[in-house]
């Protein structure tokens, strides 16, 4: 058996389709790692072959790597990883359905589809997730307004379950294991393929607005009327703005561009450096401070702009901390209800700036519970802290935890590597419907991860 230690896009397994070799994977922000077999099918059947998992042990997918946890880290287990597994079907552009392969990437069906004028109908916050993993995680955009979930979107989809083999499952048919599914962080079996709803576009170009807003309070009011006004709407915090000004922001709101616009040209769409000189002078957290009152003074005067959609979809919302330390914080990302909200935010960001201060903070509006049994969607205002690496410890990622609970929030499990298992079950007031799932798909409990051991998912007796 081969042995490789790897980041996920560099891994060269040298094993025979449908072969397993041994190999380690980290988080993408390096805190938490695990060695484990794994196989990359090709192709469904090889998907389906790898249930049950060598010498008795569990399973799970794994994407692209993209998550900040370890839902799809499996120590001393096995993992399926689904890259290859990269094929788009079918498309009716009547429905606007997309059939896919589970490996397919959000950035795969951007190149392909916007220049036939669709796109997802939510953006997960990374062009390189797959359509598993944003299944798997529910995962939601800044324009959960008006789209909902990632999950709000899927027709179907084929479920290797580890009773069954394949299984088609939808509302229709299967609709608590459908419901498991959404959100369930991939414990319900390998996702093989989807279909999915797309949504039609008249533009390859966004018309963006910035708006510089000096309280959290009015910031927080203009989030959510921006977000019932406009496809998109987000905003980001300053963490790094001195005195009172601390609590002051930017809005962003979004919404396609009217008329035909441009062509869509890859070359147009290509990624821009988002850096500048003070990036590369200045130590790190006075080139952040330096950025973000650049920031917020160009946004003081309501800006506009047009921008190619790809290109805005991985800049909206996100604060320029967050771009500029994305990999070397760790994350506190949850929904609040809006009762009482502003209170809750102040007093996560003040645990945070006296832990050493956040990379980066933003928010967004939330507009209805998502379908799943474990989906993170609640109707609130979905809050992201970035946290140097510096700066973390168990503890702190506890205080924020258990005040996130005495707020009546819950955490992202996607993006969570500290929630505890009590803090957990607090959150998700559905865990029992989904463990009662698991022990009729799964009874041998065969499909496992890191995640679901932190979190003692797989405890049926409560």
């Amino acid at each position: 058996m081969t042995t490789v230690t790897a980041r996920d896009e560099d891994a060269d397994i040298n094993a025979p389709p449908g072969g397993w070799a041994q190999l380690r994977f980290s988080d993408s922000t390096c805190r938490s790692a695990a060695t484990q077999i794994v196989c990359r099918p090709d192709r469904p059947s090889r998907l389906l072959s790898a249930m049950p998992a060598p010498e008795g042990r569990s399973l799970i997918a794994r994407g692209s790597g993209q998550g900040l946890g370890d839902a799809a880290l499996n120590d001393g287990g096995a993992v399926a990883l689904t890259v290859r597994l990269d094929r788009m079907l079918s498309f009716d552009p009547d429905e606007h359905m997309l059939v896919a392969e589970a490996g397919v990437t959000i950035g795969d069906i951007l190149r392909t589809f916007l220049p036939r004028r669709h796109m997802p109908a939510v953006y997960p916050g990374s062009l390189g997730a797959t359509l598993g993993g944003a299944i798997a995680a529910d995962a939601h955009g800044t324009n959960h307004m008006r789209a909902g979930s990632f999950g709000d979107h899927v027709i179907w989809l084929d479920l290797i379950t580890p009773r069954g083999g394949l299984r088609r499952v939808s509302p229709q048919e299967e609709p608590a294991l459908f419901a498991a599914t959404i959100g369930g962080m991939g414990l319900t079996g390998l996702i093989a393929r989807a279909a999915i709803r797309m949504a039609p576009i008249t533009s390859t170009d966004v018309t963006l607005r910035r708006q510089a807003i000096g309280s959290l309070d009015m910031l927080l009011d203009q989030l959510t009327a921006g977000a019932q006004a406009h496809a998109y709407a987000a905003a980001w915090i300053d963490m790094r703005a001195p005195g009172t000004a601390q609590e002051r922001g930017v809005l962003e709101t979004a919404d396609i561009a009217s008329g035909g616009g441009r062509a869509w040209s890859p070359a147009r769409h290509r990624s821009r450096p988002s850096g500048g000189l003070a990036d590369m002078l200045l130590p790190p957290r006075l080139a952040l401070r330096v950025r973000s009152e650049r920031q917020y003074r160009r946004a003081r005067h309501g800006r506009t702009s047009t921008m190619a959609i790809d290109r805005f979809l991985r800049q909206h919302g996100v604060a320029p901390a967050s771009r500029l330390a994305q990999h070397g914080t760790v994350r506190l990302h949850c929904v609040l209800p809006r009762d009482g909200v502003a209170a809750a935010i102040r007093r996560l960001l003040d645990i945070a700036r006296r832990a050493g201060g956040a990379a980066g903070a933003a928010v967004q509006a939330i507009g209805k519970d998502g379908r799943g049994m474990l989906s993170f969607a609640r109707t609130g205002i979905a809050l992201v802290l970035d946290l140097p690496i510096s700066v973390v410890e168990a503890n702190l990622m506890h205080r924020l935890e258990r005040e996130t609970l005495d707020r009546g929030g819950r955490v992202f499990l996607a993006s969570d590597a500290h929630l505890t298992d009590h803090g957990f079950a607090a959150m998700y007031p559905r865990l029992a419907e989904f463990r009662a799932v698991l022990a009729d798909i799964d009874p041998d409990m065969r499909l496992q991860s890191d995640l679901a051991r932190r979190l003692r998912l797989r405890d049926y007796i409560v």
